[in-house]
């Protein structure tokens, strides 16, 4: 695996899910390689998932966030990434926030973006690819 990956929320939340398989492999893909790297989005958007539809408790929101904070590299969101964010939808048609993503990913030399929720195989700017590491 690539140095330096981005993982989308969804890699995520199946650490948690009561498929094993899904949670092995997320697992392996969070913990194998050598820079994991989210956004702050991604954060945001797992708490929501957690809370609101798998009713997660606090506690158990709150470990796995000093998890993350321990073993994956955090990127603040900033302005050139809602910019660019706005660029990335506009070329290539996904939804703004699937955007914000791809433009972390981007602004942090990401090579790979981790996620079940985009086209798996696309190259984005001739420089990520999208992977579906669940098929």
């Amino acid at each position: 695996m690539p140095d330096k990956c981005f993982i989308d929320t969804n890699v995520l939340i199946y650490i948690y899910s009561t498929d094993k398989i899904q949670q092995e492999k997320a697992l392996l893909l969070i913990y194998g390689v050598k820079e994991p790297v989210i956004s702050q989005q991604v954060i945001i958007e797992f708490c929501n998932v957690m809370t609101k539809k798998l009713k997660v408790k606090k506690e158990d929101i709150t470990f796995a966030l000093q998890d993350f904070q321990e073993n994956l590299a955090i990127v603040p969101l900033e302005h050139n990434m809602i910019q660019k964010g706005l660029e990335i939808q506009e070329k290539y048609q996904y939804s703004y926030y699937d955007s914000l993503i791809i433009a972390a990913a981007l602004l942090t030399d990401c090579k790979i973006l981790y996620t079940e929720d985009m086209q798996n195989g696309q190259i984005i700017e001739k420089k990520l690819r999208i992977t579906n590491p669940f098929l």
